[in-house]
């Protein structure tokens, strides 16, 4: 009877071992699948960012050569606001992007927001009949941030991200 009891207990040790061992594995398992969750979104939110900024930056070039081939002449044309979508849907997340891009991806939509917001002070010059003021301000704010935030300040980025 002292054997099988030991036997018994014996067993359940094991049995309560194994177990142990494999929520022990499981939880291994979950953590390292979180962190590589984690990486993965990392990855996916900064590239969708920095796509996002080279098509600005590619329609902005574009923009800017139009703008300055025109000329100052009135009326000055209507101004279509330059679309963030990408960084509107996932600002809130803004603590995912990688931390080397972080900083360079804040200050160029800091930057596109006042272009958009300048754009707004259009009818502002035309109202008081100095549109080549306008005109001379947004060109300037144009060129300020290709010169600034352009492909050139994110391209370490892009070649990290499998963008270049």
């Amino acid at each position: 009877m002292f054997y099988s009891q030991a036997a018994q207990s014996d067993s359940l040790l094991k049995i309560l071992a194994s177990a142990i061992a494999a929520a022990a594995i499981a939880f291994f398992f979950r953590i390292v699948n979180s962190v590589l969750d984690r990486r993965r979104e990392r990855r996916n939110i900064t590239r969708a960012l920095l796509t996002e900024i080279r098509r600005i930056n590619d329609v902005i070039t574009s923009h800017e050569q139009w703008w300055k081939n025109r000329g100052s002449q009135a009326p000055l044309p209507p101004l279509v606001p330059i679309a963030t979508n990408t960084y509107n849907n996932l600002a809130k997340q803004i603590a995912l992007v990688d931390e080397r891009a972080a900083p360079a991806i804040v200050e160029f939509y800091g930057y596109v927001y006042f272009i958009n917001e300048l754009q707004k002070k259009k009818r502002d010059y035309e109202k008081k009949n100095v549109p080549h003021e306008f005109y001379a301000l947004y060109a300037e704010a144009l060129h300020r941030h290709l010169q600034r935030y352009g492909n050139h300040l994110f391209q370490r980025h892009y070649r990290r991200y499998g963008l270049a």
